[in-house]
């Protein structure tokens, strides 16, 4: 028995490493292909919602999805990779101080997908004064995206430095934006509250930590919907004006997590299903149900989704509905979007018996618009919708 128990113990830490991908930082760039710079990184802060990995990616026969990580915290490897990538100069002043908010790479029908939120502070005088908060995308292709994952944190983060150095030229400090190393250590992490709002911001969220807490990063919009009643939007039925009169198209913007119009939200499938539509969620619940193009799948039923903040997104399809169903549900906390099949319909409206028995009596029951009906009458039933 001992035996046995000491057999299970060693396995077990081989069974779960086997479900983790371990995305290792190389190559760097040569010396003298490193960026020049005048300042220093003082301190990497980690801030966001789920910190156990950096997304995913889909390894082996099937694409079998595995949680990316770092060897390292986040903090770590990203400082590692300053100190590999630049060059200072002499007499180099500034300081500054990274506040990470997303961090996230992810894959879908061979492109690859990092995101990454990151507030900049400069240390002046004693203080910290944040000048802007970067949001970063990038895109790359392959047969195997994910050997391409180091190589797009590394672009990502040599971007990112080139990006301070320009906002440093030109950044006076406000003294109402001071702030202190120690009050950034200890900010909280974002709150769970877009499900108890009373009122929905109207913006676009650039991250899912914005939708979480109903906070649209890009604010002071005005957005235009020419196809008022259609749960999925194409690009070109949306027209967002910035606050100086400036176009902000969706399609230039894929790093988009969604927006908000003041009524309702809609969600970007495009690092999630693969289309490029924006699709409206109802009332945020435990299962918001919402209209989609057809899911792809792989061979063993899986949806092949992309993620939506930190966690891994996707999931195994129900057995009851075939990869032509466009009837889905998105979960807000588990940051997941499932197809809804019967089966998941079922069991989430099991509680109500007379709503299933309806649901019975229905000859059309597992059509995409039956379900969706039906699960908008049980949040109505429940006082949820």
């Amino acid at each position: 028995m001992l035996r046995a128990l000491a057999l299970v113990a060693l396995c077990t830490p081989v069974l779960l490493s086997s479900q983790v991908h371990y995305v290792k930082l190389r190559p760097f760039p040569p010396k003298w292909e490193r960026l020049e710079i005048g300042f220093v990184v003082s301190a990497i802060i980690d801030r966001r919602v789920d910190t156990t990995n950096i997304g995913y990616a889909l390894t082996g026969m099937g694409n079998k999805r595995k949680a990316a990580k770092f060897k390292k915290r986040l903090p770590a490897e990203l400082e590692r990779a300053v100190d590999e990538l630049v060059v200072y100069t002499s007499g180099a002043k500034d300081s500054v101080v990274l506040l990470v908010r997303e961090f996230q790479v992810s894959e879908l029908d061979n492109i690859g997908r990092l995101n990454a939120l990151v507030d900049c502070y400069k240390k002046q005088g004693g203080g910290l004064y944040k000048m802007e908060s970067l949001d970063l995308y990038k895109e790359y292709r392959g047969i195997d995206v994910t050997r391409y994952h180091p190589e797009a944190v590394i672009r990502t983060m040599k971007d990112l430095l080139g990006e301070i150095a320009t906002l440093l030229e030109s950044y006076e400090a406000q003294e109402t934006g001071r702030t202190s190393l120690t009050g950034l250590l200890q900010e909280p992490r974002p709150a769970f509250v877009i499900d108890t709002a009373t009122q929905l911001k109207k913006g676009i969220y650039r991250s899912y930590v914005e939708f979480i807490a109903n906070d649209p990063g890009i604010e002071d919009v005005d957005i235009r919907i020419t196809e008022e009643d259609a749960s999925v939007l194409k690009f070109k039925h949306v027209e967002i004006t910035g606050p100086e009169g400036k176009e902000i198209g969706l399609k230039e913007n894929p790093a988009f997590w969604g927006f908000c119009d003041g009524a309702h939200i809609y969600l970007n499938l495009t690092p999630l299903l693969g289309y490029d539509f924006y699709a409206r969620l109802e009332k945020i619940t435990e299962y918001s149900p919402l209209k989609a193009p057809p899911a792809r799948m792989n061979n063993q039923g899986v949806i092949i989704g992309g993620i939506l903040g930190g966690a891994i997104g996707g999931a195994i399809a129900g057995a009851a509905s075939g990869p032509g169903s466009n009837a889905y549900v998105y979960k807000p906390r588990e940051q997941k979007i499932l197809n809804l099949s019967l089966r998941l319909l079922w069991d989430i409206i099991k509680e109500d018996e007379e709503l299933v028995r309806a649901l019975r009596e229905e000859k059309r029951r597992d059509h995409p618009d039956t379900k969706l009906e039906y699960l908008k009458r049980f949040y109505e039933r429940r006082g949820g919708m």
